[in-house]
Formats: structure tokens, C-alpha cells, sequence
């Protein structure tokens, strides 16, 4: 499973990241296979695809380790998609907007896996093609929709590859705001919306 990060880092990080899992989440079966599998196969991904001066270094890779943990008691099926996706959005966001990207994905993780699952990979997919002046604008879109209810933000993660593909930020934004107020009339009719 993890060919690439045992090349690319050190055996006792390894060994370190392991145990720490195994502390942390003994009491949780699922949730530490669940660690256990999508850190590995996430991270392989992330390890096989950038050269090692783009790696991130030990102590950032900690970081993540430490919120897959947090995610994994929260939705065990969405680790292994917050593992593949967090090292790009951290290649994207400042420190900040990254916290808020991951507590606006443990949210939507918390009430579905799909959805969760969704977020993390079509949010991140975003950033990678917009310019990084709209990522403040597409977490504040994300939070507002969030606040409202967690159905409406994963229904509009669910299409917002296709919208932004033929909408500016601020037309997200306002397509975004249309949902909302139609929810205000009708949370149904607003779901079906996006």
C-alpha cells in the first residue's frame, strides 16, 4: 500500500505515525482501519505525484495526520478522501482558510460520507483552477450554505465542479445566495435546486 512513502520518508516518522493512530484510536476498530487505510493509500497518492522538494515536511505532514485522526472518530468513511485531497488544499490555502476548509468538511462529514466524501474532492478540485483571491470568497460561499443546512452545502459541493466550469466567483456567489433564499421559502424545492 504505501510504496512511495516509505522512499520518501524517514522509518521512524513512519513507525511514529503508526503508534500514534494505534493510541489514539484503539478504541474505535473502524475508525483506525479506517486511519490506518486512507493515510496510506491518501498520502500514496500524494507521495507518488509530487517531487520531493514539493513534499511537505515532517511537521506539516503531522498536521494532517492529526486531523485525519479527528476525522476518522467523526466519519471513518471520509478519511481516505480528506487524505488524498488535504495535501493540495494545503498547497492552496494559508494556514487560516485551511483550518476552515477541514471544520467545514468534519460538518458536512459528520452528517453524511457521500457528501463528505464530495466536499473534499470537489472543493480542492476548485482551487486548483481558480486564482487564489476567489479561495476566501468559494470557503465564505461554503460556510454560508453550511449555516443554512448541511443538505444545501452538500448539494451545491455536489455540482460545483459543473458550475464553475461556466461561472465566475461571483456568479458562484450568487447562484449560491438564490439557493438560500429559495430554501428560505422551501428547503425541498432549494435542494432540487442545485
Amino acid at each position: 500500500r504505501s510504496p512511495d512513502i516509505i522512499a520518501s520518508i524517514d522509518m521512524d516518522e513512519l513507525s511514529g505515525w503508526t503508534d500514534k493512530a494505534l493510541n489514539s484510536l484503539s478504541d474505535d476498530k473502524i475508525a483506525l482501519e479506517a486511519f490506518i487505510y486512507g493515510s496510506f493509500k491518501g498520502l500514496d497518492k500524494y507521495f507518488g505525484i509530487y517531487r520531493p522538494e514539493e513534499r511537505y515536511d515532517r511537521q506539516e505532514r503531522e498536521l494532517l495526520l492529526d486531523i485525519g485522526i479527528r476525522l476518522a472518530l467523526i466519519n471513518p468513511e471520509c478519511v481516505e478522501s480528506y487524505f488524498e485531497y488535504a495535501p493540495h488544499a494545503w498547497k492552496f490555502l494559508s494556514k487560516e482558510k485551511f483550518d476552515e476548509w477541514v471544520l467545514i468538511g468534519e460538518e458536512i462529514s459528520k452528517e453524511s460520507h457521500a457528501f463528505g466524501n464530495t466536499y473534499f474532492r470537489n472543493f480542492t478540485d476548485t482551487l486548483s483552477k481558480n486564482s487564489p483571491t476567489y479561495h476566501g470568497e468559494l470557503l465564505r460561499t461554503a460556510r454560508m450554505l453550511l449555516d443554512k443546512d448541511w443538505l444545501l452545502a452538500g448539494m451545491f459541493f455536489e455540482n460545483l465542479p459543473d458550475a464553475a466550469e461556466h461561472a465566475g466567483p461571483e456568479d458562484i456567489r450568487k447562484w449560491a445566495g438564490t439557493g438560500i433564499k429559495i430554501y428560505d421559502q422551501d428547503k425541498d424545492l432549494a435542494i432540487d435546486y442545485f
